[in-house]
């Protein structure tokens, strides 16, 4: 499975005095610049527009410089004008997380008592997953075996689905943890031979395309079992009764008395 770690885009914000042109001369004067950056405090990419995928989830950072001083994080009111997703607002309002859950387009704007800076956000649809075929480990009859379902993507799968399935049946349910999916399966009673079973795989809620995992099980030579109709009759009378051999992996048997009282 090929995957990426998942990414933050820190945007700062930072606040410039009204009125002027970015500076003001004289005595005491201070110099403040607005703009928009992507990265770390210490490492920044000066940015206009935030271009995302669904699914995405970005960190947001105001933070303000002073006379070309280092920048400090400062509390500011938020809103979010457009229907892209959630926007929570952490730390007083020096912090805001916006998890990107719908395509479109929207605008974050961010104020102090003097000053107001807007970006606007656009969220596109991300590329689905990827399956391929693939054939399992052999795994004992009447014995489960963890299968783990291999996918391609950038993004960690969240979810996965199990259908069609061929001789065998799922006994743990598929599910997705840290971006590795499994499931769960047993051969049917005693059988030993081909199986499968087709799975997709989701990420951000898109579906990848389905695929069939091939299996083989082994077989597992049973204990044959025995049953009888005998009854319990009085000491000394005559009486016969059957008894009746099953094997599923044979049906050749050797007899012999062990207990004659």
């Amino acid at each position: 499975m090929i995957r990426s770690l998942k990414f933050f885009v820190v945007l700062i914000f930072f606040a410039s005095c009204s009125g002027g042109g970015g500076s003001v001369s004289g005595e005491g004067a201070l110099f403040k610049k607005l703009y928009l950056a992507q990265g770390e405090v210490s490492q920044t990419a000066i940015v206009e527009n935030i271009d995302c995928e669904i699914g995405q989830e970005i960190e947001l950072l105001p933070l303000i410089t002073i006379n070309g001083g280092a920048p400090s994080n400062v509390a500011v009111t938020w809103n979010l004008d457009g229907s892209v997703g959630d926007l929570t607002i952490e730390s007083g309002g020096k912090k805001g997380v916006l998890d990107l859950q719908n395509l479109g387009t929207a605008t974050i704007t961010i104020k102090t008592s003097t000053l107001e800076k807007v970006v606007n956000v656009s969220v596109a649809s991300s590329s689905p997953p990827v399956t391929a075929g693939f054939t399992a480990s052999t795994f004992n009859e009447d014995v489960e075996s963890i299968i783990e379902l291999g996918y391609t993507d950038d993004k960690d799968a969240t979810a996965c689905e199990v259908s069609t399935l061929s001789n065998v049946s799922v006994t743990t349910p598929c599910s997705c943890s840290g971006g590795e999916c499994s499931v769960g399966v047993t051969g049917d009673a005693n059988y030993n031979g081909s199986a499968s079973f087709d799975y997709l795989v989701k990420t951000n809620g898109q579906s990848s395309n389905t695929s069939t995992a091939t299996l083989n099980i082994a077989a597992v030579n049973d204990a044959p079992s025995i049953s009888q109709s005998c009854k319990e009759y009085f000491m000394g009378d005559s009486y016969s009764c059957s008894l009746t051999a099953n094997d599923p992996d044979s049906g050749s048997f050797t007899w012999s008395l062990t207990n004659d009282p």
